[in-house]
């Protein structure tokens, strides 16, 4: 007789257990369905713009890198050189879709990870005219596997296709540029206006100001 309430105890524990941990799992098991029906039907390959127009559009670059670039994080510039070498380096470039992504996002939910300070992500923008953003690629581990540069299309993740070399060293190049102008600010304590004449890259409301854009909402 005890063990017979001890077995059926046991059953009805193992029961509750498991019907606690489907009611766990059910949504976001269902979220990672969703995400994996949209990301098979999406395409299997993309372009740096998502319309051939778009590079005819581009007038400036953004540049964007923790920590280097401190808090304020971005740089702008809508200097020829730059926007050229820019294309050059990205523009004719494929990106192929990551199949891995709706997984990651399934166990990231499941086993989120705790808050934590440091880490490295970079980027670079291609802007229009009224400085909105064309495309964007990412290096940034938190979005890819580390060490692929990478696009996004709504929930999908793209990875640059073959050498990244070129593209890689483009960004770091234009970062190391960004910070080298940044040297040139005043330091805090110094009552000067910094030499934006002889700087490239530029804090965002500095850059809107030149171009003569209304002030950032952010």
């Amino acid at each position: 007789m005890a063990l017979a309430r001890r077995t059926k105890l046991g059953l009805a524990v193992s029961a509750a257990v498991l019907v606690a941990l489907g009611a766990w799992l059910a949504p976001p098991l269902a979220r990672y369905a969703e995400r994996l029906a949209a990301q098979g039907a999406a395409p299997v390959q993309v372009s740096l713009f998502e319309s051939p127009e778009d590079a005819g559009h581009v007038s400036a670059i953004r540049v964007g890198c923790y920590p280097s670039l401190g808090p304020e994080g971005y740089r702008y510039t809508d200097d020829s050189a730059v926007v050229a070498e820019a294309l050059a380096a990205f523009e004719s470039r494929a990106f192929k879709r990551w199949d891995g992504r709706a997984q990651r996002l399934l166990l990231e939910e499941l086993f989120p990870s705790e808050p934590m300070s440091g880490g490295y992500y970079a980027s670079i923008a291609f802007l229009d005219a009224s400085g909105d953003e064309l495309a964007v690629v990412l290096d940034n581990s938190g979005v890819a596997p580390r060490g692929f540069l990478s696009v996004r299309r709504n929930d999908c993740v793209y990875l640059l296709e073959g050498d990244a070399t070129a593209s890689g060293a483009c960004l770091d190049a234009m970062i190391a540029n960004a910070c080298a102008d940044d040297d040139l600010r005043p330091d805090w304590y110094e009552r000067a206006d910094p030499p934006l004449g002889q700087m490239t890259w530029l804090l965002e409301e500095e850059w809107r100001a030149r171009r003569g854009l209304p002030a950032s909402d952010s």
